[in-house]
């Protein structure tokens, strides 16, 4: 719990300077947005907080007690299915197909995690040692 709450904490102000340079760089582009929040601030921030809280902060914790609870075999996989699903929602939200470029790096990412979750690892050829003779 410790180190998710630490990610946050430098998480944070990070966010903020990225946050306060986006709201700069928008108000050059489109000086009659209402900046800093939108038409609809309690919408927006509601909706930041419910973010940091639950897929930052939430997320980081969970990630840390699976990792130390499931095998490497499994975490790494699941790192992968990570990125499948952020392309997954980026092509649904787009209603496209991925072009054949990005199709093959999902199929090389699902060709790689099948191939290693059906490996079978092996138990090394221990020979016993030979008694000396003093």
């Amino acid at each position: 719990m410790m180190w998710a709450t630490a990610q946050a904490l430098v998480t944070l102000p990070v966010s903020l300077a990225g946050y306060l340079a986006a709201c700069a760089w928008l108000h050059g582009q489109q000086a009659g947005f209402p900046l800093p929040f939108g038409p609809r601030p309690a919408v927006f921030i509601t909706l930041m907080l419910a973010i940091a809280v639950l897929c930052s902060w939430v997320g980081a914790l969970c990630w840390n007690i699976a990792s130390q609870r499931l095998p490497t075999v499994i975490l790494g996989p699941l790192i992968v299915f990570e990125t499948l699903a952020g392309l997954l929602y980026t092509f649904l939200l787009r209603q496209s197909l991925p072009p054949l470029l990005t199709l093959s790096g999902i199929l090389l990412l699902v060709l790689g995690v099948v191939s290693a979750v059906r490996a079978r690892p092996e138990k090394p050829m221990l020979q016993p040692l030979a008694d000396e003779k003093k």
